[in-house]
């Protein structure tokens, strides 16, 4: 099969547009969403505007075949949909999101008050569709299952995307797809290695509460901050010099993943840096990308109102990013994260930028943390993850040029085998739950619905996380629900 790069273009910037679309069409109040609408599709069309390559990409059926069934397997496996064994806390809130956003008018407004605040994004195609089903008469129930099945397309159709995206953009000749799919699912740093280690056991944890989460982990805890933006990472590596369309990338990135968002805008900002310098000699022509019309719209209608939107959740208004600095087990956490295997692919990388980019977000994001939540390092992380996962694929696949190169390729194989037993003790925890451990139940929905728990008296709960979370308790004093929000 030969596929036209535009059109891997157009389904990427498409899949990322419908949850967008719908939050901005059921939270904004009409004579603002429709702007909003506008710019966002006036930037995706200056994308594929842009993008007029007559590029392919070849990839026979049979491989295309394989990577759908092993992505769906993959889906399964972390728990979306339903058909298997969910993690515990994050599922029980997953699944109390999707049932609110089923059975709940939009924007979703609580007995007490509280407004649901939350990067809801991935949530929003499955659950419409639940609600359709709802509004033409099934039960609460059936429309749950449906949703689930819907949630379980909505992530397949985003992970073959970013694969087919990875593949494209690493043309690799004469090697079988189907390992490159293998390495990014089974990718990770040497967890296993960690004092604080645990088989069986979610091992990521380093003691002094620092995790660089592994491509597998984020599936099966944290999808919805992990499918999108990887999605909006590989077309940003896809576009590096088109710095005219960043704005719409930032859009994207934030709307799905907040702190995601802060990794990511560390790439927008160094390259753009990065590409001042390259055009020196054209700083007119820069400086008329950076300052492009979607840019320019994206940064002064888009960012601030979905920032806006964020703003107003309880928790965010007193987290702050503190500076916590480093000391020796940070460098052990990062020796077995990504310095050893950025180190040993640094000759062959060694003039390219996002590497350096990628080794210093990596290096700088343990020095920060957010007050009283350990979020930031696992997810502000996912980009450079990514990205360095993209640099560890292309190093093993690319043809040996001398004997240094096969050894150097050799002792990434083997850090990649060790860091291997980091996804291997996530699907045995799922297999072990799901097959040989009857009390527990597959689908995590103790929660049902968040309603009257959003409130400034809720503490900790065991096996869901603390209520205040996800939403915003005084909307009346909150600049989106206040001038913005339906």
């Amino acid at each position: 099969m030969r596929i036209k790069e535009t059109v891997l273009d157009k389904l990427s910037l498409v899949y990322l547009f419908i949850p967008l679309f719908l939050f901005l069409f059921f939270w904004i109040k009409p004579i603002f969403s429709i702007i909003l609408i506008f710019v966002c599709l006036f930037a995706i069309t200056k994308i594929l505007k842009n993008n007029n390559s007559e590029n392919y990409f070849e990839i026979s059926k049979n491989h295309l075949f394989l990577i759908i069934a092993i992505c769906t397997m993959w889906c399964i496996i972390s728990g979306i949909g339903g058909l298997y064994y969910q993690s515990l806390p994050d599922w029980n809130i997953k699944n109390a999101l999707m049932h609110d956003l089923i059975n709940l008018s939009w924007p979703i407004t609580y007995d007490n008050g509280a407004k649901l605040v939350y990067y809801f994004g991935t949530f929003l195609p499955s659950s419409f569709v639940g609600k359709i089903f709802k509004f033409f008469g099934c039960s609460n129930y059936y429309s749950f299952i449906l949703s689930n099945f819907t949630a379980l397309f909505w992530a397949l159709t985003g992970i073959v995307l970013v694969l087919l995206n990875v593949i494209s953009y690493l043309n690799i000749k004469n090697k079988n797809p189907i390992w490159i799919v293998l390495v990014f699912i089974f990718f990770s740093g040497m967890d296993i290695i960690l004092p604080i280690s645990v088989v069986f056991m979610h091992i990521e944890w380093h003691p002094i509460q620092l995790q660089y989460s592994s491509i597998t982990t984020m599936m099966m805890w944290a999808y919805n901050q992990a499918i999108a933006p990887w999605l909006i990472t590989i077309l940003f590596l896809k576009k590096l010099k088109e710095i005219e369309h960043y704005g719409i990338l930032g859009t994207f990135s934030l709307f799905y993943a907040p702190l995601t968002f802060i990794g990511m805008s560390f790439y927008f900002c160094v390259n753009s840096v990065v590409e001042f310098f390259l055009q020196r000699n054209e700083i007119k022509k820069f400086f008329s990308k950076i300052f492009s019309i979607q840019n320019i719209l994206c940064i002064l209608f888009l960012i601030p109102i979905i920032y806006l939107f964020f703003k107003s959740n309880y928790t965010a208004e007193f987290r702050k990013i503190i500076f916590v600095g480093y000391n020796i087990n940070t460098l052990h956490f990062l020796a077995l994260e990504c310095l050893l295997l950025m180190f040993f692919m640094w000759k062959k990388y060694a003039k390219n930028p996002i590497f350096y980019i990628t080794l210093v977000s990596l290096i700088l994001i343990p020095a920060f943390r957010l007050t009283d939540c350990l979020d930031f390092s696992m997810r502000v992380s996912v980009p450079a993850i990514f990205i360095m996962a993209i640099f560890v694929i292309k190093f093993l696949f690319e043809k040996s040029e001398c004997k240094v190169d096969v050894f150097l390729k050799t002792v990434v194989g083997i850090f990649l085998f060790v860091g291997l037993a980091t996804p291997a003790c996530e699907i045995a925890r799922g297999v072990y739950y799901t097959f040989y451990n009857n009390n527990q139940l597959l689908t995590k929905d103790y929660v049902q619905t968040l309603n009257n728990k959003i409130t400034t008296d809720s503490d900790w709960v065991n096996d869901v996380g603390d209520y205040k979370n996800y939403g915003c308790l005084e909307p009346e004093k909150s600049l989106f629900f206040k001038y913005l929000s339906r």
